[in-house]
């Protein structure tokens, strides 16, 4: 009996040190630049609504406000980087401009959001951007298509998986 408890005891020991909780490695931290992605929807918009003042049949205004076409964008990718399996290991926070990104962002996404002829928002038609803040990286950029897969794409390009981006 005094063995199978000696035993058991050294089981239980050998497991609890090889299950420790050991620190997850910090995941890359890929900052939105907010302020410089509303500065293409806010350009189009302007010059589109005065247009559309000056010719409403010809030209429609923008049917949502720079703020509302990011959210949009912004949260079709989210939904998708949330939902990739490549983007394990990688994280993405919003930050107000490149200024505010203070707290190890390792690279800097930019939106480029595409404000179609009739004055709508264009998710798949907008474009991406990603400049790295550590050695030994290129940027990277592509059209959003399919969030899905640009978040995937992304991924791979910040875990430096796969081939270099040139």
């Amino acid at each position: 009996m005094f063995i199978a408890k000696t035993f058991l005891v050294a089981a239980v020991i050998w497991v609890a040190g090889c299950t420790s909780v050991r620190p997850k490695p910090k995941p890359i931290l890929i900052g939105i630049d907010e302020q410089f992605s509303l500065e293409t929807p806010t350009a189009a918009c302007t010059l589109r609504n005065a247009q559309a003042k000056a010719a409403p049949q010809l030209v429609p205004p923008c049917m949502e406000t720079a703020g509302v076409m990011f959210s949009e964008v912004q949260g079709a990718f989210q939904d998708a980087f949330e939902e990739n399996p490549a983007c394990g290991g990688v994280a993405l926070k919003t930050y107000e401009n490149t200024g505010a990104m203070t707290d190890g962002v390792e690279w800097r996404m930019k939106f480029f959001i595409r404000v179609q002829d009739d004055g709508t928002l264009s998710i798949t038609d907008s474009s991406w951007e990603i400049d790295p803040h550590v050695p030994d990286a290129q940027s990277a950029d592509g059209v959003l298509g399919d969030p899905y897969q640009t978040a995937a794409r992304i991924c791979t390009v910040v875990k430096h998986n796969g081939g270099k981006v040139q």
